[in-house]
């Protein structure tokens, strides 16, 4: 799927990132480790991953506000993976931008580190702290959902399936205001994480992967079913343009619903809409959370809907 960069509004002016309290709510031990290993002074978290904290951090040589993805030792695997992938995506302008990145034994000092570091922009928030519960018109939905189907769009592309597309895995971006898909930590390489399936040209995710948020999920990744990787993330974005629009989950109160709930609203329940919607968004949403996958929309037939291609 490929979209045009979209003209920015006056939502997408970039502005400066706000001086928080330092070390806010960090250990001692971490903000050193920080500092030493990289020079940043380590200021409040922003979040935590799949496979590491993001932490909001500034360069006292340049003044610099950056947010430092920090894996520790245990996951290698999984912070080579995602500097695979945010290499692959450098070009992307809906991936998050790595400026730069320190290893386990390529730390500002050369010394070896407990901790290997993603050096990247910061972002003004993800479309969940700033959407919130508001349900948003549909041309406000298109003009976001666009920049997120593009990022995701852009790493399978690229090869890479992020397997956790959700709306806390976009931000908007500091800098040039546009939406951009981060956390690569759940992230398949589609050249070597998939196993064979019945048809000789498909590969699938194998059953034994568990990764995702479960509000999210399809019913294959809930049910632990080998599942195309297209169509997962896929579903991932239609729950998130669902919830832009309506203001909610499709089929779950993620704070207080069961596990075993979610399973059996995703797997039995008819999809709803408690709110006005246009019969192209309500046929767009159908198509991206159909329960087969073979029924599922993928990345050609999703660009050709006619509610993508609304103006």
């Amino acid at each position: 799927m490929q979209v045009e960069n979209p003209r920015k509004t006056d939502n997408s002016v970039a502005s400066p990132v706000p001086r928080l309290p330092a070390q806010t709510g960090l250990p001692g031990a971490l903000v050193s480790a920080i500092y030493h290993d990289t020079g940043f002074v380590a200021q409040t978290l922003l979040g935590q991953g799949e496979s590491g904290q993001v932490i909001l951090a500034s360069e006292p040589a340049t003044g610099e506000w950056r947010a430092l993805k920090i894996f520790p030792r245990n996951k290698q695997p999984a912070f080579d993976k995602e500097v695979r992938a945010l290499q692959r995506l450098s070009r992307s302008p809906h991936v998050v931008h790595m400026i730069r990145f320190l290893d386990f034994s390529k730390t500002r000092e050369r010394n070896e580190s407990d901790f290997g570091y993603i050096i990247m922009e910061v972002g003004r928030g993800n479309l969940l702290q700033l959407c919130g519960s508001r349900m948003l018109n549909e041309r406000e939905a298109r003009f976001l959902f666009l920049q997120m189907a593009e990022g995701v769009c852009a790493a399978h592309r690229s090869g890479f399936c992020h397997h956790d597309v959700k709306l806390e895995n976009f931000v908007v971006g500091g800098e040039d205001g546009l939406v951009k898909l981060i956390d690569f930590g759940a992230a398949l390489d589609l050249a070597v994480d998939l196993v064979n399936s019945p048809h000789p040209d498909e590969r699938l995710v194998d059953a034994s992967y568990v990764a995702g948020s479960p509000a999210y999920s399809s019913q294959q990744v809930l049910l632990g079913l080998p599942r195309s990787p297209e169509k997962t993330d896929i579903y991932g974005l239609g729950v998130s343009l669902y919830r832009l629009l309506c203001g909610h989950y499709p089929y779950c109160v993620p704070e207080s619903d069961s596990l075993e709930t979610l399973i059996r609203n995703v797997s039995r329940d008819n999809l709803e809409f408690p709110c006005a919607l246009s019969e192209e968004a309500r046929s767009l949403l159908r198509g991206m959370l159909a329960k087969r996958e073979e029924d599922r929309l993928g990345w050609h037939t999703l660009a050709r809907h006619p509610w993508i291609k609304k103006k």
